[in-house]
């Protein structure tokens, strides 16, 4: 019996559960590391109300200041600090800009949604670009901004440049948008790493702590 757990195939079968746990805890580590990003997501209604009646469709008009509309979409832009650490004002070395190089009419842009009542969006505009000003993003927060826009035609896709160039960020990408307040996200993907790496480091130490003292009992009793 002893000599069968001083077998060198259970020893490395201890030093293995023992090596996995730590490179388990050494990945929970790295993912908590200060990690700086900056990313937006975009979708788009096309049109902003449909009515299903041909009849009363064929009646309704839209006007924008006396002017007939004839294809009056939305186009909704997401930004989100979806890093670990914040994104300071200074941070930014080219403040975030959406430009309409489609054609497009653009009527106007507003704020739809903020993380936080303090965000403090403010957004000028420039003929078809859009800039928002340099502002405090903490790990979570987001704004959504709503473009009212006219189409060309009625098979146009509306694909605007959006550029931004932020300190310790390698690219401003776009990615899938969560929720509007992604704090709990945080703590929840923090805690689905971290239980187990802590739970796993603690099986493997004691796990070979454990096959160590039965060895030792056994060598004892043995001798005995």
């Amino acid at each position: 019996m002893i000599e069968a757990l001083r077998d060198p195939v259970w020893q490395f079968a201890g030093v293995v559960v023992s090596l996995t746990a730590l490179l388990v805890a050494i990945a929970a580590i790295r993912l908590q590391l200060i990690r700086k990003s900056l990313a937006f997501h975009h979708s788009m209604d096309r049109p902003v109300f449909f009515v299903f009646n041909p009849e009363l469709r064929g009646r309704l008009h839209i006007t924008f200041d006396g002017r007939e509309v004839q294809r009056l979409s939305s186009f909704e832009l997401h930004i989100f600090n979806d890093g670990n650490a914040p994104i300071a004002p200074a941070d930014f070395i080219q403040p975030i800009s959406v430009e309409f190089t489609d054609g497009a009419h653009i009527f106007g842009v507003m704020t739809t949604e903020t993380s936080s009542p303090d965000l403090g969006v403010q957004i000028t505009r420039k003929g078809v670009q859009f800039t928002v000003e340099p502002l405090l993003l903490n790990p979570g927060d987001a704004f959504s901004l709503q473009f009212l826009i006219e189409l060309p035609d009625d098979d146009q896709v509306v694909q605007p440049q959006i550029h931004g160039r932020v300190t310790g960020v390698k690219c401003f990408s776009r990615k899938p948008f969560r929720s509007g307040r992604r704090t709990g996200y945080y703590i929840f993907r923090s805690a689905l790493v971290l239980v187990p790496a802590g739970i796993g480091l603690l099986a493997g130490l004691f796990g070979n702590w454990a096959f160590s003292q039965v060895l030792s009992w056994l060598s004892h009793a043995s001798g005995g």
